[in-house]
């Protein structure tokens, strides 16, 4: 949420055409998470606490968001300073002589166009950055052996989905995995063989979820997928699909060969939910799973 948060303040001030002083920032940002519903001790929580927990995994970010505001800066200081040369010449400019009249519009003309193409090359140079910044955001939260996102992202995106369903009504579902029997796998074949099986798990997961859903590499041998703007009967599908799809692949060492199945918890999110509460609930349908002998899908509404 932190991230969502200062990459809205930093689009207000850029719509706003606000001067980013750190004092402006700071009224700004407090102004756009108050839009936003966050009441002051969930503020202070991500000001202080959530941003110094995660902040070495955030260092890369804010160090680009410094680039990006002196960047902007330096793009809005130019447009400024185009702005203030045009205004200068219309109050220095007579219309006495009409040739010296017609001379001096034209060079009007020259500086609009100037400064029409300066704030174009501002306004791309600043999604440019926008760009980046996101690509950035994606490449701190991937795992590198999966390459599906990790479990602090998930943080983040049920938060956002948490506030979209409260704000738009829009529904969410998410399913949790567990590989059965994981570690008899890593102590039978190797743990070579083990990164294996979480590789074409998460390889599998990717090729059969939507663009919009968020796969996650939670922990382990555990995995969960994040599904917007999905009941639980459409995200049960997509859990079955990929249960389906799992049981055919084959694994092998040697000529020993075997298959992997698995344990699946999944839930929608409720009215007055929390992060908290969404989470526990998903794990709490998987261990059912578990305890009712694997391999199988518990559905928690």
């Amino acid at each position: 949420m932190i991230e969502e948060l200062i990459s809205d303040t930093l689009n207000k001030a850029i719509e706003s055409n606000i001067n980013l002083t750190p004092y402006n920032y700071y009224k700004l940002f407090i102004e756009v998470a108050m839009q936003k519903g966050i009441d002051n001790d969930k503020l202070k929580n991500y000001l202080y606490e959530e941003y110094n927990n995660q902040d070495e995994l955030l260092i890369p970010i804010k160090e680009k968001i410094a680039k990006i505001v002196e960047n902007v800066k330096k793009e809005m200081s130019d447009v400024s300073k185009n702005i203030s040369e045009t205004l200068n010449f219309q109050e220095n400019l007579h219309l006495e002589d009409s040739n010296n009249a017609y001379d001096e519009l034209e060079k009007l003309k020259k500086i609009n166009l100037s400064l029409k193409i300066s704030l174009e090359k501002a306004m791309r140079n600043i999604d440019l950055e926008r760009q980046s910044l996101e690509n950035l955001k994606v490449k701190v939260y991937r795992d590198s052996l999966t390459g599906l996102y990790l479990r602090e992202y998930l943080q983040i995106k049920v938060k956002e989905n948490l506030y979209f369903m409260e704000r738009y009504d829009r529904i969410f579902s998410l399913f949790m995995i567990d590989v059965d029997d994981f570690k008899d796998i890593n102590d039978k074949y190797g743990h070579n063989i083990g990164d294996n099986v979480l590789w074409q798990i998460g390889n599998l997961i990717n090729k059969n979820i939507r663009s919009s859903d968020i796969p996650i590499r939670y922990g382990g041998d555990e995995f969960v997928v994040l599904m917007p703007e999905t009941d639980i009967n459409s995200a049960k599908k997509v859990a079955d699909k990929f249960v389906q799809k799992m049981s055919k692949v084959i694994f092998k060492k040697k000529d020993e060969e075997f298959k992997v199945t698995f344990s699946i918890g999944l839930t929608s999110a409720r009215k007055n939910d929390t992060i908290e509460s969404i989470i526990e609930r998903v794990d709490a349908a998987l261990y059912s799973s578990k305890r009712a002998g694997k391999n199988s899908i518990t559905v928690f509404e």
